[in-house]
């Protein structure tokens, strides 16, 4: 018995070294570009670095804890998240997101577009949609002062996004003109994701008539950018491939 139980602890073993080693390669080692990068900005470094100390602690500490202590912290974890969800759909601010939402959804619909169907409005303050390829999505997201909606090119591979979006800049100017209006091109540098954006401030969505608008302005630039890079970026894949 005394040994099946140290089998078991060393197998245990294994696996959460197995996973810190997968969190390093995929959480940590970003941190330490992020480190490299910001080696003549003080503020980010030292930004960068205390979150690659607490990151590091808590992962180490997992290491060390049995495998039943990382289950029930896990289950811990969920219910806090279950609180939060039922906080935010409960709370003022919430609802207004909701509403926000629901309004959107509705504009999309009246629109004659079908990218909304399968969205469900929540009480936070963003919302994704599809736009024809799984490494890429529209977000649109609220804030008391206006709102924004990105074209997000997210695949796990950042070369992968570098590549579309360079693709999609020999295009720009027929992008931009098949749209309708100027976008930020974003290439984030350091990070794993690309952006295309446009936005609307000067708003206050405490008011009603602002909060009409904001709904008007983010169903329209949806549809349009779901017009616009629907196809585009099923072609441009075809040729990547």
């Amino acid at each position: 018995m005394v040994s099946a139980e140290k089998d078991l602890r060393f197998e245990s073993s294994d696996v959460i070294r197995s996973e810190i080693e997968h969190v390093e390669a995929k959480v940590i080692g970003p941190f330490k570009q992020r480190l490299v990068q910001a080696e003549a900005r003080s503020d980010l470094l030292t930004q960068a670095a205390d979150d690659y100390r607490k990151l590091k602690e808590r992962w180490l500490k997992e290491l060390s804890e049995p495998e039943w202590a990382r289950i029930i912290n896990a289950a811990e974890r969920a219910k806090k998240r279950k609180v939060t969800s039922r906080w935010q759909a409960e709370n003022p601010t919430g609802k207004r997101y909701r509403a926000i939402w629901d309004a959107v959804k509705t504009n999309i619909h009246e629109l004659g577009s079908d990218i909304a169907n399968d969205v469900t409005p929540g009480a936070r303050p963003w919302a994704t949609f599809a736009v024809g390829i799984s490494e890429a999505h529209l977000r649109a997201t609220v804030d008391r002062s206006g709102g924004v909606v990105d074209l997000v090119l997210n695949s796990k591979d950042p070369a992968w996004n570098i590549q579309m979006f360079e693709s999609l800049v020999v295009e720009r100017d027929e992008i931009q003109r098949d749209f309708g209006n100027t976008l930020v091109w974003d290439a984030q540098e350091g990070s794993r994701k690309c952006r295309l954006r446009i936005e609307k401030r000067r708003l206050d969505l405490t008011e009603e008539d602002d909060v009409e608008t904001i709904a008007n302005f983010l169903a329209v630039c949806l549809v349009k950018l779901h017009e616009v890079f629907r196809k585009r970026l099923r072609r441009l894949r075809a040729d990547m491939e």
